[in-house]
C-alpha cells in the first residue's frame, strides 16, 4: 500500500537541507561474502594498486576459497573506513552492484533482460556484477523500485465476453506448461503446480513456483559454513469469479503478467482473454466520505472505520492520511483535512484502506487503489465477501455485479 504519512512538524528550512553532507555509500559483509571472488576481483580491478597499497591484494582475494568467509574482513575493514577519500570510488562501485543484488533491484533487472543474455541460477550477488561487468547498458538501465513494487494485493482482470474457460484437467496442464515456461523465461527454473478449489461460484488457484535463485550461508553438520545459491519455493494465489468473469491475481508485480498470460491461454484458448480492469472499480464515489463509508446493517454492514486515504490534487500531487502509530489515535483526527483536501476542484480518491464491522469479530481489511485495478481483502470466508461486494455496489464502487449481468446475457 502507498506509505501512510501523519501531521508531523514544519520541514526544515532549505538552507538547512542543503548543508548537509551527501550521505556516504556503505557496503555491507555479507555482499561481500556471497559474491563469487572472481566476479569481485574484476570489479576491483581498476583499484589494484590503491588497495595492495593499504594491504588487500585482489589477485589473492580473487584466488581465496569462496566459503572462507574471514577472506573478505580486510577489504570490508578498509573500504568501511569513511575518511579514506581514495576508496570512495571503490565503494560507490561496490554499493551500486548491491543495490541492484537486493530482491527489487533483481526483478528490475530480469525484467529488462527481454534477449535473456543474463545466465540462469545465479544468486542476486553474482547476477548484478555480472550485468555490470558483461552488460553495463542493461545495468545502467536498472531503476531499482521501491518496496510498494513487490506489493502482493489482489489485482483485477476481466475476462472477455461470450467465452466460457474450461478449468478441465487437459487445460490446468496447458496452463502449467506455460507459466512454466515463462517462470524459466525469468529466472524461477520450469517448476510450477497449481491446485485449483472451488468455493461456491468461485475457483481458487494456488499456484507454488521457484523463486529466483539466492545466495546464501549455511552451516553443515561438521560447523563449517558453506555459500550455496538456491532457489526456494513460492506461492501465489489467483481468485476466478464465474459470475463476474474476472480474474483476481495476487502476486509479486513481476509475476502478475504471467498468471494473466498463462491463464488466458491454457483455460481460455487465448493469450489475451484477461485484461486489466477498468470498469469494475470506480473510487469518484468517496469524495463523499459521510454516504460513501455509512454503515447499513441490512447488508450486514455494522460499521465502517476509515483507516488510510490518498487524495490525489488536479495536478496529480498525492496527499496521504492515514492513523497515528499510536493505536489510540485514529483517523478521525484528520478528518478536517482530509474533507478539505476533498473539497478542492479537480480532487479524486486513488487509495482507501477500510476497516469493517461485520458482526463476526474482527474486522474485515479492504484495501482499494484505482489505478491497479486492486481489491484486496481475505477472500477465505464467502459470507465475508458477499457482504463485502454487497455493500461496494450499492455505494457505486463495486460495478463487478454489472458486468455479472452482462455475463449472463452474453
Amino acid at each position: 500500500m502507498p506509505p501512510v504519512h501523519t501531521m508531523s512538524s514544519a520541514p526544515s528550512s532549505p538552507s538547512s537541507r542543503s548543508s548537509r553532507p551527501p550521505p556516504v555509500a556503505h557496503v555491507r559483509r555479507d555482499f561481500l561474502e556471497r559474491l563469487a571472488r572472481p566476479l569481485l576481483a574484476r570489479i576491483l580491478s581498476p583499484y589494484e594498486a590503491e588497495l595492495g597499497a593499504r594491504g588487500v591484494s585482489v589477485p589473492a582475494l580473487a584466488a581465496t576459497d569462496p566459503n572462507d568467509r574471514r577472506a573478505v574482513r580486510p577489504l570490508h575493514d578498509l573500504l568501511d573506513a569513511p575518511d579514506d577519500a581514495a576508496l570512495v570510488p571503490v565503494v560507490e562501485r561496490l554499493a551500486s552492484v548491491a543495490k541492484v543484488a537486493t530482491p527489487a533491484g533483481r526483478e528490475a533487472l530480469i525484467k529488462l533482460d527481454a534477449e535473456q543474455v543474463l545466465p540462469a541460477r545465479l544468486g542476486g550477488e553474482d547476477l548484478a556484477a555480472t550485468a555490470y561487468l558483461e552488460f553495463p547498458e542493461l545495468f545502467a538501465a536498472v531503476r531499482v523500485g521501491s518496496a510498494c513494487d513487490s506489493v502482493k494485493g489482489f489485482v483485477l482482470y476481466e475476462g472477455a465476453m461470450g467465452r466460457e474457460p474450461r478449468f478441465d484437467d487437459d487445460a490446468t496442464s496447458t496452463t502449467s506448461a506455460f507459466l512454466a515456461a515463462w517462470f524459466k523465461s525469468k529466472h524461477r527454473t520450469a517448476y510450477c503446480d497449481i491446485v485449483i478449489k472451488r468455493r461456491g461460484l468461485e475457483r481458487h488457484f494456488e499456484i507454488t513456483h521457484g523463486k529466483t535463485p539466492s545466495t546464501h550461508t549455511v552451516i553443515e553438520d561438521s560447523l563449517a559454513t558453506r555459500i550455496v545459491t538456491q532457489v526456494n519455493m513460492q506461492r501465489s494465489y489467483a481468485v476466478y469469479s464465474e459470475q463476474a468473469c474476472i480474474l483476481a491475481v495476487h502476486a509479486l508485480e513481476f509475476i502478475k503478467e504471467g498468471i494473466r498470460a498463462s491463464f488466458g491461454h491454457g483455460f481460455a484458448g487465448d493469450v489475451s482473454h484477461f485484461a486489466k480492469a477498468t470498469n469494475v472499480l470506480d473510487l469518484s464515489p468517496l469524495r463523499d466520505l459521510t454516504t460513501a463509508l455509512a454503515p447499513d446493517p441490512t447488508l450486514g454492514v455494522f460499521g465502517v472505520e476509515l483507516r488510510a486515504i490518498v487524495i490525489a490534487a488536479a495536478d496529480g500531487s498525492p496527499a496521504t492520511h492515514g492513523p497515528h502509530k499510536q493505536a489510540d489515535i485514529r483517523l478521525t483526527e484528520q478528518r478536517a483535512a482530509i474533507d478539505f483536501a476533498l473539497a478542492r476542484e479537480g480532487a479524486r480518491v486513488t487509495y482507501v484502506k477500510l476497516a469493517l464491522d461485520l458482526g463476526r469479530g474482527r474486522p474485515l481489511l479492504v484495501e482499494i487503489e484505482g489505478g491497479r485495478n486492486q481489491l484486496d481483502y481475505d477472500r477465505r470466508d464467502p459470507g465475508a465477501e458477499s457482504v463485502l461486494l454487497q455493500w461496494l455496489s450499492a455505494r457505486g464502487i463495486w460495478h463487478g455485479s454489472k458486468r455479472a449481468a452482462l455475463a449472463a446475457t452474453a
